[in-house]
């Protein structure tokens, strides 16, 4: 498990004027790189397999850019059920849910292995998003897919009165393919 430390889940707002389109990406630009490039290690890392021409960093942006922005100029914002924290051609999580349970989320899914190119020793990679605190709990190498759930023990300064977004992505054995994340909600410690 790591905790990684988010310093901006930022809306692009602004009290100006639109003054051309040209303005106005500029402005959702800023909303993903306040997103994104605060700590790119959550989200950008495991999109690098997916996109071997891009960058990790400039795959999440281009995804995030593209799927995930709304709004109209000047209050843009990230739509989180649209992000992507892993990209790939493995089978996606199936009848994924998480629950918080004991100050610890778990995340659990139904083994769909032999489905695709999905194994049943492919690993589990869970994102935990703290937006009002602006940090993250990332799991690169969880539970096996056959296993069917993974619990992500939470930082006890983490309160009762914030809402987490939870993401869950699987990783082949030997690294080289991952599945696209699938959203499992926004839960309530």
């Amino acid at each position: 498990m790591e905790r990684h430390f988010i310093y901006a889940f930022a809306s692009a707002k602004s009290q100006k004027p639109a003054y051309s389109r040209a303005t106005q990406s500029a402005q959702q630009v800023c909303a993903c790189i306040a997103f994104i490039a605060a700590d790119d290690r959550v989200f950008a890392h495991r999109l690098e397999l997916h996109s071997r021409r891009q960058s990790p960093f400039n795959a999440a942006m281009s995804y995030t850019l593209s799927n995930a922005v709304t709004g109209t100029y000047p209050d843009y914002e990230i739509d989180m059920s649209k992000i992507l924290v892993s990209r790939g051609n493995l089978q996606s999580a199936s009848n994924a849910r998480a629950v918080i349970e004991n100050g610890n989320v778990t995340v659990s899914w139904s083994d769909n292995s032999g489905m695709g190119l999905a194994k049943q020793t492919d690993k589990a990679l869970i994102a935990v998003l703290n937006p009002e605190k602006g940090e993250a709990i990332t799991i690169d190498s969880g539970a096996e897919r056959m296993e069917e759930s993974q619990t992500v023990a939470l930082p006890s300064d983490w309160s009762s009165e914030e809402i987490l977004q939870v993401y869950l992505g699987f990783v082949s054995e030997d690294g080289r393919e991952v599945a696209n994340s699938v959203y499992l909600g926004a839960i309530s410690l």
